[in-house]
């Protein structure tokens, strides 16, 4: 009797078992599982729950699902990647053996990850959450919460924590990762961050910090860095890389830097500093090794000097008023970008005839390849009179002083400079002698007038 009983009662919880069910009330959700092989038939807001507690990895991303009701059944899963899809409420409180979540590109305003302590990666980018509690998860190795309406963010729990990804946050105004003694990559590009303190971050790898306010960035610890994205970023006037000897990579495009020292190493790759207000290329190592990419247009630089460089793959020079000098000799340049600057008549080269012949060299019609200074100075020579009468001018080039001959010195009635941009810049009332050598190297135009109203103009180049 006791036997016949227990099998009946063994019977019954087999049926209640093999029958038991999890609500999903999403149609998207539930034809996914149908899809996958963890439901059947028509879609009735079900599926068999002992189907979906046993799966540890489930891909559901792209598939237009609004409602993840029923998720809570999947008490195995460790793996969920959801991304692409139309999700406001992500709880995985039911889900305690979770371990990557993947769920970028939804409608999230509300998380709740504080029942996941073996949550090692998180990524919820592109959504609508303003808070998020992550005190709970003292695994986390990455983290990324781009694109989405932060304000603040507190950290001090996940000291385990690699990656942090934190940009296009703009309500975002601080943030302290001192605890984050592990930190290899932080990104907080695009964000209202004024202040930053990487004291405690000497493992730091790759740091983005471009379109923020910081008003400057101290980076004598972090020795590891390799790469810094600094982009749009006007508070900014120095920077010191000294210490970072394993540095590799500058993108600091779009502001105001005028002070940059870089480590004593000759394997950095790319410098991209187009559009500051450097006036030097010293910062430039000798004998690179690896430097692909130098970007120096729209600087403020007079004369750049990158003879013995080693190697430059590709170089940008363009643009820069006032430039007056490029020496590349003894350097291998594969590609070179010279063009629209008006001051610079010559660039210095090993071989003037392979230079000229070079596809990838792009100069400007009145820039000549020369060899040597005298070459240099015998073509500067020429640069004479554009249009002149009885009235005559020397040296030309010169180093400031200009000397003016006429054959009547009474004659001359006014004499008044400009810039290579047509800009005026003074008047002389010494018709014998005019003085340029307080304004910077380039090319000056010279307006002589005489008493009868006639104007000789002349050309000059100032070395």
């Amino acid at each position: 009797m006791k036997n016949y009983l227990f099998i009946i009662a063994t019977f019954i919880t087999s049926v209640n078992l093999l029958s038991q069910t999890t609500y999903v009330p999403d149609d998207n959700f539930e034809q996914t599982l149908i899809d996958q092989g963890y439901d059947s038939g028509a879609l009735d807001d079900y599926v068999p729950t002992a189907n979906i507690n046993v799966i540890t990895i489930l891909d559901i991303g792209g598939k237009n699902i609004a409602d993840l009701t029923g998720i809570e059944d999947f008490t195995a899963l460790t793996d969920l990647y959801c991304w692409v899809n139309n999700i406001s409420l992500l709880d995985m409180s039911g889900n305690p053996n979770l371990v990557y979540l993947e769920a970028r590109e939804n409608q999230i305003t509300t998380v709740n990850v504080s029942s996941n302590p073996n949550l090692e990666f998180l990524r919820l980018d592109t959504n609508n959450i303003s808070s998020i509690n992550l005190s709970s998860n003292p695994n986390l190795e990455t983290l990324s919460l781009s694109n989405n309406n932060l304000s603040n963010i507190d950290l001090t729990s996940n000291l385990n924590l690699g990656i942090l990804s934190i940009h296009n946050n703009t309500g975002l105004s601080s943030v302290n990762i001192s605890a984050n003694t592990q930190l290899i990559e932080l990104y907080i590009n695009k964000t209202n961050i004024s202040s930053l303190n990487l004291n405690s971050n000497i493992n730091l790898v790759n740091l983005d910090i471009s379109n923020t306010f910081l008003a400057g960035i101290d980076l004598s610890l972090n020795v590891n860095l390799e790469i810094l994205s600094s982009i749009e970023v006007p508070t900014i006037t120095s920077l010191d890389l000294s210490t970072c000897t394993n540095f590799r990579r500058l993108w600091h495009e779009n502001g105001n830097l005028s002070s940059l020292i870089l480590p004593d190493i000759n394997t950095i790759e790319w410098l991209l500093l187009s559009n500051n207000n450097l006036t030097s290329v010293d910062f430039v190592p000798d004998a690179n090794v690896a430097l692909e990419l130098l970007y120096l247009q729209g600087n403020q630089i007079t004369e750049i000097d990158l003879s013995s460089k080693g190697t430059i793959f590709w170089l940008r020079v363009n643009n820069i008023d006032g430039l007056t000098s490029l020496d590349i000799r003894d350097t291998n340049v594969n590609i070179m970008y010279a063009d629209e600057n008006p001051d610079l008549t010559c660039i210095f080269v090993n071989d003037a005839n392979w230079a000229s012949l070079h596809p990838d060299y792009v100069i400007d019609g009145a820039t000549t390849f020369v060899e040597t200074e005298a070459e240099c100075d015998d073509l500067l020579s020429t640069i004479d009179i554009v249009f002149a009468g009885t009235t005559n001018i020397f040296p030309n080039p010169t180093k400031g002083i200009i000397n003016i001959l006429s054959d009547d010195n009474n004659a001359i009635k006014k004499i008044s400079v400009y810039n290579s941009l047509g800009q005026f810049l003074f008047d002389n009332q010494n018709d014998k002698m005019i003085d340029i050598s307080t304004f910077p190297k380039g090319i000056y135009f010279v307006n002589i007038k005489n008493k009868n109203g006639k104007i000789d103009t002349f050309k000059v180049v100032k070395k």
